[in-house]
């Protein structure tokens, strides 16, 4: 399964056909919980380093709390990972059926050849060999900035955006495994791939947006009425 991600990542057009042709809903359902438990244990390994790592920079600096920070996130964390993975898990399954059965439903409606099972199985190698590229690259960069926060947050701060770039190209690349993992699957063009992938996208950034301008005008109504608002009457 790790060689099936590696090649994912490295190869997806290869690496979409190969596994389309031994792939089902069953095995999908096995990578996916294989792949979550990898990303929960790299990312709670690489998270607790880089806190670790600010907390010791921070001591060497005259900075005490970073490290106590980082002692309380280390307990934080292991109670997460006992208390939440069962939960995270069904969730995890729950959404991914959601997820890929929008992805799916858009690539027949554009001519998809592949069955429900074939694109699901084929998608969480896909998703899973990216959910681990890009955490394990996120938690490398977060080590390498809490350098800079034990000696200063504010010098942290700045190196932290600057990291944000690295980040993004990884999401990007993911996007576009993603793309080609359907064009092969569905046998269908790269626009038609690109279309299916990027529908759901977008309708997930407007709910967002709408749901942030919602937000934003309720608390800016609130705000207007509070200041607009006289003394309360005594009789």
């Amino acid at each position: 399964m790790l060689s099936k991600f590696k090649d994912a990542i490295l190869s997806p057009k290869k690496a979409a056909n190969k596994i389309a042709a031994k792939t089902d809903i069953g095995d999908g359902v096995k990578v996916l919980l294989v792949a979550s438990l990898i990303i929960l244990v790299v990312n709670a390994v690489l998270t607790t380093i880089a806190n670790f790592v600010a907390g010791i920079v921070g001591l060497v600096f005259g900075n005490n709390t970073l490290l106590a920070n980082a002692i309380g996130g280390l307990i934080g964390t292991i109670l997460g990972v006992i208390i939440l993975v069962l939960p995270a898990l069904i969730f995890a399954i729950i959404i991914s059926f959601i997820a890929i059965g929008i992805i799916w439903g858009i690539c027949k409606l554009l001519g998809g050849k592949a069955p429900f099972g074939k694109y699901y199985g084929a998608m969480q190698y896909a998703s899973g060999a990216v959910g681990i590229l890009s955490t394990t690259v996120t938690g490398l960069l977060a080590i390498v900035t809490a350098l800079f926060i034990g000696f200063s947050p504010a010098i942290g701060g700045l190196v932290a955006m600057v990291m944000m770039i690295p980040s993004m190209l990884v999401s990007l690349y993911g996007f576009y495994v993603t793309v080609i993992f359907t064009r092969e699957v569905q046998k269908m063009s790269t626009i038609k791939a690109l279309i299916a992938v990027l529908i759901p996208a977008l309708i997930i950034i407007g709910l967002l947006v709408a749901m942030i301008a919602l937000l934003v005008a309720i608390f800016g109504a609130a705000i207007l009425g509070g200041m607009g608002a006289g003394p309360i009457p005594l009789s």
